[in-house]
């Protein structure tokens, strides 16, 4: 599968391959039945993997289009640093959330803003770069009249500006815990 799909050889080079270098020969037809075997094998691993997902503290999802047999489909991911776990569906709607994660999640979900995600009970953190790109949005949309509108954009997108650069540059936890107090403080008030 990893010759075949990563690699992109053929079903006939693939049967060339392995005959000539390894000696063992099987008929063309015979890849897809590696492939069935490959899925049939691995479902309890991906039933695993999923539900690992229910126990992290913190799963980073999105979705993207996928085409699948030429039609529209939805490819989610669930990942943080410890497990990447890959679902296609045809639905870009909560129920595929409830379906994977259950009704109730217990950690935090990291998203952009599709509603799907309200589906399902849990604490939820909003992406920071969508959230920058909705205030462009807005500071485009609002009149230059509406100074308080574009103080508070202007205000907001510099707290998420420091909260991108809190977590890509901290040196140490204290470090940290001491400039995301800070930070906390000014967003509540500016709210």
């Amino acid at each position: 599968n990893y010759l075949r799909y990563d690699i992109g050889i053929s079903q006939h080079k693939l049967q060339r391959i392995f005959k000539e270098l390894f000696d063992l020969p099987f008929h063309q037809t015979s890849v897809v039945g590696f492939e069935t075997q490959l899925r049939v094998r691995s479902q309890s691993l991906y039933a695993d993997m999923q539900n690992i997902l229910e126990k992290t503290k913190l799963l980073y999802i999105d979705e993207t289009e996928w085409k699948k047999d030429g039609f529209p489909y939805w490819l989610w991911c669930f990942c943080n640093r410890l497990i990447a776990f890959y679902h296609i569906e045809d639905s870009r709607g909560g129920k595929v959330l409830k379906a994977i994660l259950g009704d109730k999640f217990k950690g935090i979900i990291i998203s952009d803003f599709l509603s799907a995600y309200n589906a399902i009970e849990s604490k939820k953190q909003k992406c920071l770069p969508h959230a920058l790109r909705i205030i462009k949005r807005l500071e485009n949309a609002s009149s230059s009249d509406d100074k308080e509108v574009d103080q508070f954009c202007r205000q907001l997108k510099g707290i998420i500006r420091e909260i991108i650069d809190l977590f890509n540059k901290r040196k140490s936890i204290s470090d940290y815990v001491i400039h995301r107090g800070d930070i906390i403080a000014r967003c509540k008030k500016l709210l």
